[in-house]
């Protein structure tokens, strides 16, 4: 386990990629009630979910624990990082 899922940036991913919690949930497999208590903490995804959330919303998983540094040792600021690449789209390729 890498530590603590911070339940706002699950959010904020989704967000980002512009999807309801509907359309999240149908891309995954869960229900929209799911997608709620995940992102407001009430109950925690399992890692295999948490593994679809990130694939789907094409975000390292790493991003939704507690820590800001990957394992590669660079510092993720979670809005800024994803602004900047939903604008630069580099990382679609």
């Amino acid at each position: 386990m890498m530590g603590k899922i911070i339940p706002s940036r699950i959010t904020e991913a989704r967000e980002v990629r512009a999807l309801s919690m509907g359309e999240l949930a149908d891309k995954i497999g869960v229900t929209q009630q799911s997608i709620s208590k995940y992102e407001r903490g009430i109950i925690n995804p399992s890692i295999e979910i948490l593994q679809k959330i990130s694939n789907s919303l094409v975000f390292p998983i790493e991003y939704f624990y507690k820590t800001d540094v990957l394992e590669t040792g660079y510092i993720i600021k979670p809005v800024l990082f994803c602004r900047h690449a939903l604008r630069q789209r580099s990382w679609l390729r």
